[in-house]
């Protein structure tokens, strides 16, 4: 249960002892896609162009948002991807990991980790700057 030791130190934001974070990933490769001589033979496009265009179309963007939302109830933890639950953990003894080796368990442990990280780092630049930044020693008003 690593993962849910590491949601854990993140605020509480809700009912059930709900946790949420927004994580992302790159866009996949147009071989991720699909194979293009299947497009092909169900007539879904008529060459590489249009399935290039296909793909394109389906992911607009290069980069994928996720919302990640972790809660727990009567000693289960369940986490959810963009509203749709992906995993459901219980305290038993032998489950010392995610649910399985999966490659979505994998690859949210190790975005959490990396974002945990970068977030420790983040909090402690901005500590260290505003130490010994006078304005952060004025009080704030509002304009």
């Amino acid at each position: 249960m690593v993962l849910i030791d590491r949601i854990k130190t993140l605020a509480i934001c809700g009912d059930d002892e709900r946790r949420a974070i927004w994580l992302w990933t790159k866009r996949g490769t147009i071989d991720d896609f699909g194979d293009f001589n299947e497009y092909l033979e169900w007539g879904d496009v008529e060459n590489h162009e249009e399935f290039y265009d296909l793909w394109r179309g389906y992911y607009l963007s290069e980069l994928k948002w996720y919302k990640i939302t972790f809660t727990s109830y009567k000693s289960i933890h369940y986490i959810y991807l963009d509203g749709k639950l992906v995993f459901q953990i219980t305290n038993e003894p032998q489950q010392d990991c995610l649910v399985d080796s999966s490659t979505l368990a994998t690859w949210l442990t190790n975005a959490v980790d990396k974002l945990l990280f970068l977030w420790m780092q983040v909090r402690n630049q901005h500590t260290c700057y505003h130490q010994y930044t006078p304005m952060y020693h004025k009080p704030c008003q509002k304009v």
